[in-house]
């Protein structure tokens, strides 16, 4: 068994909750093996036989493998049990997919069965982003007469101008991928238009396709989209 899934982005204890078990004959010199994926880290192990709480662990590779070695009686008596929680730490799951993998294995000095068969213990992997926008505009507010004939001249007819500034935090704690944000802006109020987008000027990497292109003489402009890139 294991705790809650581990978080993208977030530095992660997870509680591994095993059972090993010899239901033959004593075992000579038994460990539990438990070979971690990449970016986790072996932080201790309890079980929960009294006056041997605190097993004793130690991490090494193993064929490029990090692996945690448990000491688990010398002999392991047969017909022992012994519940085991080991914490473990796990962190850099950007490339880690859907889940991490644990293979656990009990092992021992036996001349005959001397190993376990292996087994694997998945952990789904979640992902969390909180994705903030703001925006601000200057002046923050402006008086827009209507002109009848705007039409008609528009192309010599300039009213105040107006800056709006957005910003897109991701507060994390992971990386947020395939985003996009549309702007909808008013082009028209009749009987006169409205807005023109006279620049955009991203910045922070983004790829904005406004549409259709600024042009400050092209009536009934609407709504620009800009793309932001994956942030992070």
């Amino acid at each position: 068994g294991v705790g809650p899934p581990p978080l993208i982005g977030a530095n992660n204890v997870l509680e591994l909750q095993m059972v090993a078990a010899n239901e033959g004959e004593g075992a000579y010199e038994a460990q539990l093996a438990v070979h971690l994926p990449t970016g986790a880290h072996y932080m201790r192990a309890i079980s929960d036989i009294k006056g041997f709480e605190r097993l004793i662990c130690n991490q090494k590779k193993e064929n490029e493998t990090k692996m945690v070695l448990c000491e688990l009686g010398n002999p392991m008596k047969r017909n022992a049990r012994i519940g085991i929680t080991m914490l473990v730490s796990v962190e850099n799951l950007e490339e880690a997919g859907e889940h991490v993998s644990f293979w656990l294995q009990i092992r021992s000095k036996n001349s005959q069965n001397p190993n376990s068969e292996a087994v694997l213990l998945d952990v789904p992997v979640r992902a969390e982003a909180h994705v903030e926008l703001r925006g601000n505009s200057f002046p923050a507010s402006l008086v827009v007469i209507a002109e009848e004939d705007s039409k008609e001249n528009s192309s010599n007819i300039w009213g105040p101008k107006v800056e709006h500034t957005y910003e897109l935090h991701n507060n994390g704690p992971g990386a947020a991928s395939g985003l996009r944000l549309s702007l909808c802006l008013p082009g028209q109020s009749q009987p006169s238009d409205l807005l023109y987008i006279l620049d955009i000027q991203p910045q922070g990497g983004l790829q904005c396709s406004p549409q259709p292109t600024p042009n400050p003489y092209k009536l009934n402009w609407r709504q620009p989209t800009p793309s932001p890139s994956p942030t992070s």
